[in-house]
């Protein structure tokens, strides 16, 4: 026979263990949200990246078609946005969102070289020769987030 005392006892048993196995449950749950917040970061993250590559690969695609044409009139410090159309790049002055979600840019700046015709931050002008920076910034829980990737372009093909 289980006297009072005995049922006092496994009451509290029964509580502590009550807690215990709630607060492991807490834990795990708030494990997993944590987990399913880095994991989508980190697909954005991924795909940003991706995104500035291709911007890249649009502007060198662009400097393939014609330099003089297509690269070499672009403005320093101007934000342009590609465009797929007619299965090929353009650049355009209107923003638009990448997949409803990434507001990616490309821009270019001036490249100076020096007497020994290395790349400076002063010199003479070098004309066949961009630093191409594509941004590519998305919203996030705490504001907006941007990756950003550079690439020296040239001429390469005097055209």
């Amino acid at each position: 026979m289980i006297t009072t005392k005995e049922k006092g006892a496994l009451l509290v048993e029964v509580l502590i263990s009550s807690a215990i196995i709630a607060s492991v449950l807490v834990l795990l749950a708030g494990s997993l949200v944590r987990f399913n917040l880095l994991a989508v970061n980190n697909l954005r993250q991924t795909q940003a990246a991706f995104l500035a590559t291709e911007g890249l690969e649009a502007v060198r695609a662009l400097r393939d078609t014609s330099w003089a044409g297509q690269v070499a009139t672009l403005n320093p410090g101007t934000d342009y946005y590609l465009v797929w159309a007619s299965d090929q790049w353009s650049l355009s002055a209107t923003p638009s969102l990448v997949d409803g979600r990434f507001d990616r840019a490309v821009g270019v700046t001036a490249v100076y070289r020096d007497a020994n015709n290395d790349i400076a931050e002063t010199g003479t002008l070098d004309s066949d020769t961009w630093l191409v920076t594509a941004r590519v910034s998305w919203p996030t829980g705490r504001g907006t987030t941007t990756k950003q990737l550079s690439a020296y372009l040239t001429n390469l093909f005097n055209n």
